[in-house]
């Protein structure tokens, strides 16, 4: 039989990053029949199970700043760089739940989600970065002792503000981003 790894990633890091001989891929994410399906896999890093996305643009420095919140609010980021052809390569904790999408379909947000969301924008804001993707399927959900607790994920179109352009492009662009901050919160979208 032909061997199975042969469908999983094998990056090829630039000169400067040695690779990492501690990632293991696991199996490709799966949406279902979505005709969407953004390259992500669920792998285990230096004994960790995590999610690796690879993506044309990030910003690392937002998913960043959000991860290092206290209390977090974007997974932890083990890894975030270019590799040789241009492409990110993104390693994040894998968390348990579900996207807001999910896990409300139908319903209005939870209060504790939107004040957990709306936490996480201001801190963007304070450090003059947008999100830039203000969607249910952006946020992953879960019950922490009856509360619904939100945390932000996919930081591709996120980047810095200076307030007159379209969407934001990475963090070392000049090109600005619209606040998609009162957006969000007057729709609960």
């Amino acid at each position: 039989l032909p061997d199975p790894a042969r469908l999983l990633p094998n990056p090829s890091y630039r000169p400067d990053i040695p690779p990492l001989n501690d990632l293991v891929f696991e199996n490709r994410i799966s949406f279902g029949d979505s005709c969407y399906n953004p390259t992500l896999w669920n792998a285990v890093y230096k004994g960790n199970l995590v999610v690796v996305k690879f993506t044309e643009c990030y910003s690392a420095l937002s998913h960043r700043i959000l991860a290092e919140c206290s209390p977090p609010k974007a997974p932890v980021l083990h890894f975030a760089e270019k590799l040789l052809d241009g492409i990110w390569m993104i390693i994040m904790e894998r968390l348990d739940g579900k996207t807001a999408e999910d896990a409300f379909r139908g319903e209005a947000l939870p209060e504790s989600v939107v004040d957990d969301v709306a936490a996480a924008l201001r801190e963007l804001h304070r450090a003059n970065l947008v999100f830039g993707a203000v969607c249910r399927s952006n946020i992953m959900v879960h019950n922490e002792g009856g509360i619904w607790r939100g945390m932000l994920i996919d930081f591709d179109q996120s980047g810095r503000d200076t307030s007159g352009d379209a969407v934001p492009m990475d963090d070392n662009d000049d090109e600005a981003g619209d606040s998609f901050y009162d957006c969000f919160l007057a729709g609960n979208s």
